[in-house]
């Protein structure tokens, strides 16, 4: 798992998610809005760079466990911020994620990265495959739950 910081990195992504839209959309209009000063304070979780098969954009703040240094690249974290709201377990409207993939087993490797999703909360997850389209009952997470 890799999240995508540097601005040549992102701006490289959204070209490549622009040549898969429609497919793309969702992961695509979060990259677009984090390259245009990212109001909704997204970051993008990549499966590998440049030669990604997943992506997954989802709130800055979303998973602390991922603070363990692995920025991408072996850059800084970059400066800190106010503390991003806390999201109620419950809610999975406040809690949304957007993803694409090229292949189900990165995918499914992305989603039970340590730190990639918060498991124990309610979430959304909008987008999905583009090469061939898998059912979300076959993404269980971690604790065998199914997805959708």
């Amino acid at each position: 798992m890799l999240i995508l910081s540097c601005p040549a990195q992102l701006q490289r992504l959204e070209g490549a998610l622009r040549r898969s839209l429609p497919l793309t959309l969702p992961v695509h209009g979060a990259v677009m809005n984090i390259n245009r000063g990212n109001p909704g304070d997204f970051e993008v979780v990549v499966d590998a760079w440049p030669d990604f098969r997943a992506v997954l954009a989802r709130y800055r703040g979303e998973v602390a466990a991922v603070e363990s240094g692995e920025r991408g690249w072996g850059r800084p974290p970059p400066p800190t911020r106010a503390a991003a709201p806390q999201v109620p377990a419950d809610d999975c409207y406040m809690n949304m994620h957007a993803a694409f993939y090229h292949d189900l087993g990165a995918y499914r490797a992305l989603l039970e990265s340590p730190g990639a999703v918060r498991w124990d909360t309610a979430f959304h997850i909008f987008g999905g495959a583009g090469a061939g389209g898998h059912r979300r009952e076959e993404l269980g997470g971690a604790g065998g739950e199914a997805l959708g």
